[in-house]
């Protein structure tokens, strides 16, 4: 009875510590998979830019181009039916990505050529796809925790605005100091850092963005 006892006692200890390996192991492969899937969608849009790929849009009865027709990816009274003209591919000036202190981010199209992606005036969005750091149905356990751009001033605080030139593949984060854009404070960022973490584990991987060689690297 008591080498049972001591039987049971250290096969509960084991499935108990092969339990915790397995948790640990899922929750450090989710947060690996979210900072290579971010990091995949930057590489994205910076190849799209390059390749001067097409994005359906239109016009609004404002003047103002948003996305339509298969790129829109979502339906709302802002985004469908504003159309006066056709739909048609086109590529736009910029490609972009909008990351925020959440577990989504977007990914745009600057068909206005602004550097601006908000809800465009007039209806529709610039918006062609928008991404969770988390599988689909699962808890929201990887978010963004900080958005950091060493030695500048982030406008607005914890949002960060990746945007990559058609053809020549200029890269700008948080883009300021042209006619019509913020003013830099002091200069414009050359460095991004987005740093995701884990909420049940509290470990961290930070994506670096760097504006001038263009390089995506997982720290």
């Amino acid at each position: 009875m008591v080498e049972l006892m001591v039987s049971i006692v250290i096969l509960t200890l084991i499935a108990t510590t092969t339990l915790f390996s397995l948790t640990s192991t899922r929750y450090k492969e989710e947060l690996n998979t979210a900072a290579r899937m971010l990091s995949a969608d930057i590489r994205n849009i910076q190849a799209r830019a390059l390749a001067a790929r097409n994005i359906s849009q239109c016009t609004n009865s404002s003047g103002n181009k948003t996305v339509c027709g298969p790129d829109l990816w979502f339906i709302t009274s802002t985004s469908t039916n504003v159309c006066v003209d056709a739909c048609v591919p086109m590529p736009p000036p910029r490609f972009g990505m909008v990351v925020h202190r959440t577990s989504n981010y977007q990914l745009i199209a600057d068909l206005n050529d602004d550097y601006r992606w908000s809800i465009v005036e007039g209806g529709g969005t610039e918006l062609f796809l928008q991404r969770s750091l988390n599988p689909a149905g699962s808890t929201n356990r990887v978010t963004v925790s900080v958005v950091d751009t060493p030695g500048v001033v982030m406008s607005p605080e914890g949002e960060a605005i990746i945007t990559v030139n058609r053809q020549s593949g200029v890269t700008r984060i948080n883009a300021c100091g042209d006619a019509g854009l913020p003013l830099c404070a002091p200069t414009e960022p050359k460095l991004l850092n987005i740093t995701l973490k884990h909420l049940k584990t509290n470990e961290t991987k930070t994506i670096e963005v760097n504006a001038v060689t263009g390089r995506v690297s997982i720290q």
